[in-house]
């Protein structure tokens, strides 16, 4: 039998395990404990992100994935993806989960203006290595689940997380 996603912001009806990145960003979620989280691609993340009591903002290409939350910590920006400022609506950020369209440009730019800590969801992908080894510090916390960042933490959340989960 097929396992059906059943995602609290939407049911996204993903297949699979497609979310088998949840304890392992919870657990980062945990030990960082960010006040701020910027991300491309709502989803699961973004509850768990405002769970946790962060601040999140979202970047979404696709006007039926935006949530309809009405959290008060959590706002979601509608921007087509063919639009320069998809990767541009950058923000100072505690945390940035990256799982939307154009990963390797949202790499790219937290890379250059930010230390804060990336979570990169299929993060396995060929295509990301590149963008994602500009980083000084990568750590592949599952297949498809990497963190990054040019801070150190990342290797102590690694470490953390690897006796944790």
């Amino acid at each position: 039998m097929t396992k059906i996603c059943n995602c609290p912001i939407r049911n996204c009806g993903c297949v699979g395990d497609m979310h088998s990145y949840v304890p392992y960003y919870k657990a980062v979620l945990e030990i960082l404990k960010p006040k701020s989280v910027m991300e491309w691609g709502p989803g699961l993340n973004t509850q768990m992100a405002l769970d946790a009591g962060a601040t999140v903002t979202s970047v979404e290409h696709d006007k039926e994935w935006i949530p309809s939350s009405g959290h008060p910590r959590f706002a979601c920006i509608w921007v087509p993806e063919d639009h320069e400022s998809y990767t541009k609506l950058w923000s100072p950020a505690d945390l940035y989960f990256v799982d939307g369209r154009r990963r390797e440009e949202c790499l790219e730019v937290i890379c250059h203006k930010s230390s804060g800590i990336v979570c990169l969801h299929d993060g396995q992908r060929k295509r990301y290595q590149d963008s994602l080894n500009k980083f000084k510090y990568v750590r592949h916390l599952i297949f498809g689940f990497a963190i990054a960042s040019h801070c150190d933490k990342v290797v102590d959340i690694a470490e953390r997380i690897g006796k944790e989960v």
